[in-house]
């Protein structure tokens, strides 16, 4: 019995250093391994990219998403993970000025370049939803997002990235002494996009570094 316990604490031990997990000992069945479930994403990729660092200081306004699946309330869809991104990317201070514009649409370039410059900004970043499945708690989560930011002043694209991510619904494992079964979160659409707006960050504060400084 001491063995078991052992071979049980080393099992938790073990999980935990991938993320959250919790032990439910039981006496009649099987004990329980809960395991936070977590985010898998696609390589980062960037199809446009400035050839040098930046030396100044940007103001970016930030656009709703174009979400191109055909889903209900398209629009609406758009503008919350847009605001995902701008709180994400505001938590970081990637620009100095981050203004989000939720009455805006990204129909194309030519319109976000025309709602930046009213707005007085040097950046116009939106970007378009190419697929969302959203299974809340029950069902797998997965998007594909492409986020472009354009320069006011030339409309030109500078940066073009593209990722893609996803978690997969709860699943129970049987073993010999426990279950091994993953938890959501409340949320999971928010931790996938979190996740690639994470990775999309840190290019951008690599070439933002020294102007931030």
């Amino acid at each position: 019995m001491r063995s078991i316990s052992l071979l049980l604490l080393a099992l938790v031990l073990l999980t935990a250093s991938c993320g959250g997990v919790a032990f439910q000992p039981r006496i009649t069945e099987k004990s329980v391994l809960v395991v936070d479930q977590w985010v898998r994403t696609s390589p980062l990729m960037i199809m446009v990219q400035p050839k040098r660092t930046s030396m100044r200081e940007y103001s970016a306004l930030f656009i709703p998403f174009r979400v191109e699946q055909e889903i209900s309330d398209a629009r609406h869809h758009g503008r919350e993970l847009m605001r995902i991104l701008w709180t994400d990317w505001a938590s970081k201070s990637l620009f100095p000025t981050m203004v989000y514009d939720d009455t805006g649409f990204y129909r194309n370039p030519e319109e976000a370049l025309r709602l930046a410059r009213q707005k007085g900004a040097d950046l116009a970043v939106t970007g378009v939803v190419t697929y969302l499945l959203h299974g809340g708690t029950q069902g797998d989560t997965a998007a594909s997002v492409r986020v472009e930011i354009y320069d006011t002043a030339t409309g030109y694209l500078v940066w073009s990235l593209e990722q893609a991510g996803q978690m997969e619904a709860n699943n129970v494992e049987d073993y010999i002494l426990f279950a091994r079964k993953t938890r959501l979160p409340m949320d999971p659409m928010y931790a996938v996009l979190s996740e690639i707006f994470d990775s999309m960050a840190q290019p951008l504060l690599d070439w933002n570094s020294l102007a931030r400084s």
